[in-house]
């Protein structure tokens, strides 16, 4: 018997009833898609609110785990208010009176550092250290998105607990979002299964981290050591497809938590994916780092993830560090691949017969005696264990600095400028083709939903066309021609329909290049290329037409009710859970009071 079980303390097809029930309640549905990985015991399954893209993929070494993870992980997102990360209008932002949550507080920076500047000190030191900063205060000015309801204050924050010393401390939502992201957000059956999973979710990412950007060759995990565990089964599973190479590797880094990485490499296509799983018993994590693998992927594609490289620049660019958190899809450096390691391999100690409590235990002293403090965050106001954990200095996700926060401002500006693209002005063009260009390789944000913020109904290949689309259009209007050329090769690629428009536009930036002679460029394209190519080319070139249709096209997919935007269900939803939130404040408030008459 696979070992996940004993450390769940309920059935999977009694946690998947229990939340399909909260979540009837609260009028949400659902739809589940199945992926086949190809792979026996590991299996994979996509929960979504129904009528939208919003959800979560949920894995395990069966499909009644894998359900019951889908559908915790949709309970994690919803709960702790990542399940979208978007716009909202005015009216919805305000509902019932709060933005995040009833219990949220808007500040000035000047009251906010007052109170809370030396607990999140090791916070805001890291990322001054990673921007070259020397005063916390820069950080926090970093933070100011104009968002919050009360148009005085700078930052809307959130109140979590130290684990330690039960003191409340707020911290600022744009660092909860764009700093700490989902890492540490966790739920499960009860409240230590779900601590001990997101405790081992941030030692997992750091380390992870560490391995990349110290490009540190971790030691191979020995196959005799691997057969003494039933999970071994599923790696043999894996190792019949003899094109591929399997690599476990322990990144655990000498601090004896089990962290493991699993490398499977194509000989055919010569990429490859890794994945990190974590967990204080080394079977859970070398489980959960096998059947992650697969999460949303069949062998095929997992094996299609990414390429070998040797340039530290590379490596170490924020792009590809977000896309290996992302979806796996960074790349590794060569080094990380090797069977030399100057770390030994020790075997890890046997956990097997504690219970959760005991490991939360192990889990929390890992921090303390390292000199971290946790703050911790109830999420769970629909019924179903839910929290956030911070351990500041040591789980900031986007560790690289400031520039999360910058892009965030950023992307909000790029979409509200190209809302009304006609009457941009050329800085104003300069800045959005900046943005364009630094999220160009962030995957699953270098798309037309992503940018505008907005839950579109578009498939992943139009989503990521219409942002290259855009960039090709300003690229153009700002001469960039070079530039032009890449991006129309990029749009090629994704493109189902528009595959010689694309090649037409390279040729004509290519001549551009050339000569900078527009009507000599396209007088070679209506040579060579059909006259609806050069009148697609022509109404990129006429940047006023090219301009208000881009802006048109963008205006009416925000807050949009049409079959392009999940807008009016995700409305729906929202107003439902605020509603459930308000109410839940309430019950507590109650609680507190009658515990005070007590």
């Amino acid at each position: 018997m696979l070992i996940d079980s004993k450390f769940k303390e309920d059935h999977p097809l009694s946690t998947v009833n229990k939340i399909r029930n909260i979540l009837f309640k609260a009028g949400i549905f659902t739809v589940e898609q199945w992926t086949d990985s190809g792979i026996k015991g590991c299996y994979s399954v996509r929960i979504e609110i129904a009528g939208s893209h919003i959800g979560q993929n949920g894995k395990g070494v069966t499909r009644e785990f894998a359900l019951a993870s889908g559908y915790a992980e949709l309970m994690e997102r919803i709960q702790s208010n990542y399940f979208y990360v978007g716009a909202f209008d005015n009216e919805l932002r305000a509902y019932n009176g709060f933005q995040y949550a009833p219990d949220e507080k808007e500040f000035v920076i000047e009251e906010f550092m007052k109170s809370y500047e030396k607990p999140l000190r090791p916070m805001t030191d890291r990322l001054q250290k990673k921007s070259g900063l020397h005063d916390g205060k820069e950080v926090y000015q970093q933070c100011c998105y104009g968002d919050t309801l009360q148009h005085e204050m700078d930052f809307s924050t959130l109140p979590f607990q130290n684990l330690q010393t039960e003191e409340i401390v707020y911290i600022p939502v744009p660092i909860l979002r764009d700093i700490y992201a989902t890492n540490g957000t966790c739920a499960g059956n009860v409240r230590c299964e779900a601590i001990v999973q997101g405790l081992s979710e941030i030692i997992e990412r750091n380390h992870n981290m560490q391995v990349l950007t110290k490009q540190i060759t971790p030691p191979v995990v020995p196959e005799d050591y691997l057969m003494k565990f039933p999970v071994y089964s599923v790696i043999q599973n894996i190792q019949k497809d003899t094109k591929c190479k399997l690599i476990i590797k322990d990144c655990s880094l000498g601090t004896g938590f089990p962290v493991i990485a699993a490398a499977l490499i194509s000989r055919e296509s010569h990429k490859y994916i890794v994945k990190f799983g974590a967990h204080p018993v080394f079977e859970i994590a070398l489980e959960r780092t096998l059947t992650e693998m697969f999460q949303g992927r069949s062998i095929a594609e997992a094996t299609n993830a990414s390429d070998c490289c040797y340039r530290e620049k590379e490596i170490l660019s924020f792009d590809n560090m977000h896309n290996v958190l992302k979806n796996a899809s960074g790349k590794y450096h060569y080094s990380f691949f090797k069977d030399d390691s100057d770390i030994p391999f020790n075997p890890f100690e046997d956990r097997t017969g504690l219970n959760n409590s005991t490991l939360l235990k192990y889990c929390t002293d890992f921090f303390e005696k390292r000199g971290y403090e946790i703050f911790i965050r109830d999420c769970g106001y629909m019924g179903f264990p839910t929290y956030q954990l911070i351990v500041p200095g040591f789980s900031e996700i986007y560790n690289y600095g400031l520039t999360r926060l910058k892009e965030k401002s950023s992307q909000k500006a790029a979409g509200e400028i190209l809302c009304r693209l006609e009457n941009a002005t050329n800085s104003e063009l300069e800045r959005v083709y900046r943005y364009f260009r630094f999220k160009e390789n962030f995957s699953m944000e270098n798309t037309l939903s992503f940018t505008l913020r907005q839950p579109l109904l578009l498939k992943p290949a139009q989503d990521i066309a219409g942002f290259f689309y855009i960039e090709l259009c300003i690229a153009v209007h700002l001469e960039k021609w070079n530039e032009a050329v890449y991006l129309a090769q990029i749009l090629e690629h994704f493109s189902t329909s528009d595959k010689v428009f694309c090649q037409g536009m390279q040729e004509y930036a290519r001549r551009m290049v050339c000569r900078n002679d527009s009507d000599e460029a396209l007088a070679g394209i209506e040579i060579f290329y059909p006259v609806e190519i050069l009148g697609k080319i022509q109404s990129i070139i006429n940047w006023k037409k090219c301009a208000q249709d881009v802006a048109e096209y963008c205006r009416s997919l925000i807050f949009s009710d049409n079959k392009r935007s999940a807008y009016t269900v995700l409305q729906d939803t929202v107003r439902k859970l605020k509603t459930m939130q308000t109410v839940h404040a309430k019950e507590v408030s109650n609680e507190v009071c009658n515990c005070s008459e007590i």
